[in-house]
């Protein structure tokens, strides 16, 4: 999977079983990323991991004209989340350090997560956001645009 470089960046793409279109944030994100070459420069390769089965992620990588490595975790564990979603009176406190919603305090973990990515988004003027239902959750992390830097 790291193609030989030291790095791995993986962005998660949502699927949605039966969707001719799938996730339009996933889809309009990543087809940003056209030219991955200046990615050598820091031995690390960008790679995409859906949850759809990988004939069906590959064919949709073809039609929307996507350029990089896809990756399904269908039928196994790997990047799937089966949980309750995020109860509304929590989300507001998700990213505060060391949160931890009432029904997930007997589970392991620290509540430093969230807060990691949040603070990593302000930091880089970037933004989180986050979509939750009976299904489980989604988190879109977006960064703005570096085109212009070093000019």
């Amino acid at each position: 999977m790291f193609g030989g470089k030291s790095q791995l960046i993986v962005y998660s793409h949502m699927w949605f079983p039966g969707e001719e279109w799938q996730c339009p944030g996933c889809t309009g994100f990543t087809a940003q990323f056209t030219r991955l070459d200046f990615l050598d420069n820091y031995d690390a390769r960008f790679v995409i991991v859906t949850q759809g089965p990988i004939d069906e992620a590959l064919a949709y990588k073809r039609w929307v004209g996507n350029k990089m490595t896809w990756y399904s975790t269908a039928n196994s564990p790997f990047g799937s989340d089966r949980g309750p979603g995020i109860a509304d009176e929590d989300l507001p406190h998700i990213f505060e350090r060391f949160y931890r919603a009432p029904d997930a305090r007997g589970m392991p973990g620290a509540g430093l997560g969230l807060a990691i990515v949040g603070s990593v988004a302000q930091a880089n003027e970037g933004t989180v956001e986050v979509r939750t239902g009976p299904a489980g959750s989604a988190f879109t992390l977006a960064f703005p645009s570096l085109e212009n830097a070093g000019d």
